[in-house]
């Protein structure tokens, strides 16, 4: 296992060294899921984030409570052991499982809205150079 993140790291490492970190998406994101790409000019990307991230935590919370109910049934049985832990631990797993899709769900943002994001406010620059009587001038974006 620790290989495959060495070379994971290792293949992204020339990338993340080169790679213009747009902060001000990243700590908004951090904040509220697609806010950063929301902020960037991405609306549809900032607003797909913003609602699966809540349906994500919305079916976290349920399915804790759905795993909770099971192990209060589980504790509270007389009979029939064998079966309410057989339920309860399905339910946990799911729960876990769903933890573990909103914690990837979430990194994900966080990394598009730092390294994928480009904001669409352009700094224009003018120069204006006079040559022989004539004034000349260009706009680099």
């Amino acid at each position: 296992m620790k290989k495959a993140h060495l070379g994971i790291i290792f293949l992204f490492f020339p990338y993340l060294l080169n790679a213009e970190i747009n902060t001000s998406a990243l700590w908004r994101s951090a904040l509220l899921s697609g806010w950063g790409q929301y902020n960037a000019g991405y609306k549809t990307k900032g607003l797909i984030f913003m609602i699966s991230e809540k349906l994500l935590v919305v079916g976290f919370i349920y399915t804790y409570y759905i795993q909770d109910e099971a192990y209060y049934e589980y504790t509270k049985s007389t009979s029939d052991f064998n079966n309410k832990w057989d339920n309860y631990k399905s339910k946990l797993s799911q729960c876990q499982i769903v933890i573990g899709v909103t914690g990837a769900f979430y990194l994900y943002n966080l990394i598009d809205a730092a390294f994928f994001t480009t904001s669409n406010k352009k700094n224009i620059y003018m120069t204006l150079n006079k040559n022989n009587g004539y004034i000349y001038y260009s706009y680099k974006f």
